[in-house]
């Protein structure tokens, strides 16, 4: 087991420039391009092939690891640019981010610092809304930590076994490595299915695929006895994996998990063949790609900061206004490479004084640490009114559908059926021990699920439960029901929001049951991206939920406009001016009672007036917790994990 000759390899640098190439890709919006954040995995495995290459060099030339030397290259090496990026983030996120928004910044700045980003971000995930919103402009330095992480823990590692194991460490190294791989991979498929976020963001989720290329790197001798035309058959096989799977997966793909294996191997066969003239060396060692990878630590780095806060300041740029922008983090990188990056990389002072370059480097990170922290105790709060000004109401197509001849001169009297189907917003009916007394006039089923969206999968509910959809939920049950009322997809995405509503009204009307879709709550705690916090993201999911429902020109669906209806009434709501508090939740049900009976041509639920058209505010000065017989509390109940068990609390 020997490390291959130390050189520089250009067909790697060729390798890196595609894994960033897909990555970028991705981040910009390229539709075909659905899978390129297995970029990321590629950088993995190169990590891995590489670093370990360095350890056993160091091994077979001087018979030890010298933990000191390796360290110091490593924060001469990942450092003053993660640092640099970091700095500059921060700094123009305070002018380009909506109020409050800076202190999540420098939340997860301390991550980026202290080389834990994917631990904060995996504990954020759990923040409501969060995939929903724009994200942090740091969140790409999850990547880095991982790595990072790797590079404390492996060459400790090998440290140990090359001294314990004197005569036999290739044995048990190549033992010790196999099984962490299994270990891990198992983690990551087991991890990945029951907790998405978790299996994603953590190391131990993550370490097989660096490992493997660690593997590939001690077995490099035996590798390099194999004929070339079979490494180059390899090597065009693993290019294909990458393309695939760049070309394939999407957000929906179960990720990591099995999936990663795909890209994973295949950039395994790409670093078999790089070397062989008949492989993908041609492909990957020509200039520009060498002159791309060796630039594409910085372009990683810089890229995600720059396209998140041009949008969070001045909206959504086009395709080609996200052209502008990378080409511009192209020029800066190289600028940075050269002033920055290499510098200090390969600055000989610092290569002789390994210990001084450490002791800096932890200075610098507490140094940072406590800058990060002021950052976060200046930052100025989050604003308390979450209300939106000039809320506009929106048009029932419903109601344009039917003349006035055409409706009974009796009402229904038949009994009506309902399902409603929602996220956490309508699971306040059930959390509040009273929340379903004002439902009234209509046999109801409540399914109501947080974190759910409509048609996809969003994340792991704060009952520790991942929701199935909107669609998959309404597939479940055998049961006729005469009317379905949907109050979800807060968790939805701007490019996704109508295929997700058309695929819940195709669901649905097929069954012959008429909807009742409610509208979202314009709350600014969720702000629209360049409106610096004076407009809701959900003000174009409503006009989007409006425009589905009029071009489908269906009497059997009804807009009810709960938005417009409560806002006048900020006690309703919680915090977020979203969810809300046992008054609201009972004007909620009150609402949705009258919607039911309005689609079903039913009288009010609560007087004889027919026909029952859906108010646009509540009767005057109504105290719903004396018209309902309800004792005002702050006790929510919680059915948590798959077992449904009940917790009670006080919010």
């Amino acid at each position: 087991m020997l490390a291959p000759a130390s050189r520089h390899r250009g067909e790697i640098e060729g390798l890196r420039a595609l894994a960033v190439l897909l990555v970028i890709a991705y981040h910009v919006g390229i539709t075909s391009l659905s899978g390129g954040y297995i970029g990321v995995d590629v950088f993995f495995v190169i990590s891995g092939f590489l670093i370990t290459n360095l350890l056993l060099e160091e091994k077979n030339q001087k018979g030890v690891v010298t933990l000191r030397d390796f360290w110091a290259r490593r924060f001469r090496r990942l450092l003053p640019m993660s640092f640099t990026v970091t700095v500059a983030t921060l700094i123009a996120s305070a002018f380009m981010l909506e109020q409050g928004r800076l202190r999540e910044v420098a939340i997860e700045s301390l991550g980026a610092f202290g080389f834990c980003t994917n631990l904060v971000l995996y504990f954020r995930s759990s923040v409501y809304l969060s995939g929903v919103t724009l994200p942090s402009p740091l969140q790409h330095f999850w990547s880095l930590a991982v790595e990072e992480q790797f590079y404390v823990v492996w060459p400790l590692l090998l440290a140990v076994v090359f001294r314990v194991a004197r005569h036999r460490w290739k044995a048990v190294l190549a033992t010790f490595t196999f099984v962490a791989v299994v270990a891990s991979l198992l983690a990551s498929i087991f991890i990945t299915r029951n907790n998405p976020s978790g299996g994603y963001y953590f190391a131990h989720t993550r370490a097989w695929e660096i490992l493997v290329g660690a593997g590939l790197a001690m077995m490099w001798t035996r590798v390099e006895s194999f004929p070339r035309n079979v490494r180059s058959f390899v090597g065009w096989c693993g290019m294909a994996a990458i393309l695939w799977s760049a070309f394939t997966f999407d957000a929906e793909t179960v990720f990591p998990g099995f999936a990663a294996m795909v890209p994973v191997f295949g950039a395994v066969g790409v670093l078999i063949s790089a070397d062989c003239k008949g492989g993908t060396y041609r492909l990957l060692n020509v200039s520009p790609a060498r002159w791309l990878g060796a630039r594409s630590y910085s372009l990683y780095l810089w890229h995600w900061p720059a396209l998140v806060l041009v949008e969070a300041r001045f909206g959504t740029p086009s395709l080609v206004g996200k052209g502008a922008i990378i080409a511009a983090c192209i020029a800066l990188s190289a600028v940075t490479y050269a002033t920055i990056e290499q510098p200090f990389r390969r600055s000989q002072w610092l290569a002789l004084r390994p210990l001084k370059t450490i002791t800096a480097g932890l200075v610098a990170v507490a140094v940072a640490l406590g800058g990060a922290g002021l950052a976060w105790a200046i930052a100025p709060s989050p604003v308390s009114n979450l209300v939106q000004e000039d809320t506009v109401k929106l048009k029932d197509p419903s109601s344009s559908n039917t003349s006035p001849d055409q409706v009974s001169q009796l009402p229904d009297t038949a009994p009506i059926n309902a399902l409603l189907i929602g996220d956490s917003v309508l699971a306040g009916l059930r959390w509040w021990e009273e929340g379903t007394k004002s439902l009234n006039g209509f046999d109801w089923v409540l399914d109501a699920e947080p974190c759910r969206r409509l048609l996809y999968y969003s994340c792991l509910g704060r009952e520790e439960r991942n929701p199935s959809s909107a669609v998959g939920a309404f597939r479940k049950y055998k049961q006729k029901f005469d009317v379905v009322v949907v109050l979800a997809g807060y968790h939805s995405r701007d490019s996704q929001f109508e295929e997700e509503v058309t695929s819940l009204l195709d669901e649905v009307r097929a069954t012959g049951a008429k909807v009742v879709f409610l509208s979202l709550k314009e709350t600014l705690a969720f702000p629209a991206p360049g409106s610096r916090g004076k407009k809701s993201m959900y003000v174009s999911f409503n006009q989007r939920l409006s425009q589905v429902i009029t071009n489908r020109n269906d009497a059997g669906i009804v807009l009810a406009d709960w938005n417009f209806f409560s806002r006048d009434h900020r006690e309703w709501f919680r915090s977020d001016n979203m969810h809300t508090s046992l008054p609201g939740t009972l004007a909620l049900g009150w609402f949705i009672s009258h919607a039911v009976a309005t689609a079903t041509n039913h009288q009010c639920p609560f007087d004889t007036r027919y026909p029952c058209l859906i108010p646009d505010a509540p009767p005057t000065e109504a105290n719903w917790l004396t018209l309902f017989n309800v004792t005002n509390t702050r006790m929510r109940c919680f059915e948590m994990g798959a077992e449904r068990t009940r917790i009670c609390k006080v919010m």
